[in-house]
């Protein structure tokens, strides 16, 4: 019977530790992306603070991916600022710049690629604070020793 209160008191407290990492998540929202940390809506410092005290890599890939995904979304802009500047120059009867018009769109592509590169970079390093919150596998099995017989967990 000990032996049995022994077990589910350490199968508890292995399953109250693990319930002290918080899940975290991003949803897209109307104006970009929210943060949450067990549900409840948080900001990017908390965000940041709860991934950095789980899994440090995580935390610096989580930085990078919004960085990147600021610095496409700004040539993003500037690219398509450029391309409409010169469609609608051309259809307000002026002359075609093709070098704006090219140089444009390939800035704004290149903002695409890069806001999208950093829109994976989140979710992965999100992806991997979630592994490492995970941990090892608890296991119970029956162990038979000259001592005697009794039941082992392994977490």
């Amino acid at each position: 019977m000990r032996v049995l209160c022994l077990a589910a008191i350490l199968l508890l407290s292995h399953c109250v530790l693990r319930a002290q990492s918080p899940t975290l998540e991003v949803r897209n929202g109307t104006w970009g992306k929210t943060l949450y940390a067990d549900g409840v809506q948080v900001d990017k410092q908390t965000f940041s603070g709860h991934m950095q005290q789980q899994n440090e890599a995580a935390a610096r890939m989580f930085r990078s991916g919004r960085s990147m995904e600021g610095w496409g979304t700004a040539l993003g802009s500037i690219g398509a600022f450029c391309v409409g500047y010169s469609l609608g120059y051309m259809i307000g009867g002026g002359d075609l710049e093709p070098m704006l018009l090219a140089g444009g769109g390939v800035v704004m592509a290149g903002g695409i690629v890069l806001s999208i590169c950093g829109v994976k970079k989140i979710k992965k390093s999100i992806n991997l604070y979630e592994e490492s919150c995970k941990g090892t596998p608890v296991s119970l099995r029956l162990d038979i020793s000259p001592a005697g017989a009794g039941l082992c967990m392994v977490f």
